[in-house]
């Protein structure tokens, strides 16, 4: 496990690293935005004196289209965190693993971390599903962090 990625998704910083860090967020609907943007300025307040942070923002139905699913593939390869909600519409699984597959290549073993912000069970849709157990094993079999986090409480 990366020490720095897990002190910094932890809110537990000690090793006192300096320099830039980059996210990129996988949103499913504007919830999902808000939770994702709560945990990143969070953490920009948190760690902004040692840290030069950058968060990009991708919607999971872009990937569908060949050129924004190659941008947002291009942005992730670079970036230390990878957000995602944890549930997801059951359409876009397709596409969203066909998307993992192809930045994954592009990314170094153990410099990524892939975070997944659990939605509100009571705002559930019909066809929503959880990809988190999917995520979990990808980062596995990848050699990336995994974490679980909630808005205002931190991860698991």
């Amino acid at each position: 496990m990366n020490a720095f990625l897990s002190e910094w998704v932890t809110d537990k910083p000690s090793s006192g690293f300096t320099g830039a860090l980059r996210a990129v967020g996988m949103y499913s609907d504007v919830r999902a935005l808000a939770g994702m943007h709560w945990v990143c300025s969070h953490w920009m307040k948190k760690f902004s004196r040692n840290l030069k942070f950058d968060c990009e923002w991708f919607g999971l139905d872009e990937l569908q289209n060949a050129y924004l699913a190659q941008n947002a593939a291009a942005a992730a390869a670079d970036a230390c965190l990878i957000l995602f909600p944890d549930k997801i519409d059951a359409e876009l699984v397709p596409a969203i693993r066909s998307w993992v597959k192809s930045w994954l290549g592009q990314t170094p073993t153990g410099r990524s971390a892939l975070v997944v912000l659990p939605g509100r069970n009571d705002c559930a849709q019909p066809r929503e599903i959880s990809i988190r157990d999917y995520l979990r094993k990808v980062a596995d079999n990848a050699g990336l962090d995994f974490f679980t986090i909630s808005p205002g409480l931190g991860a698991a």
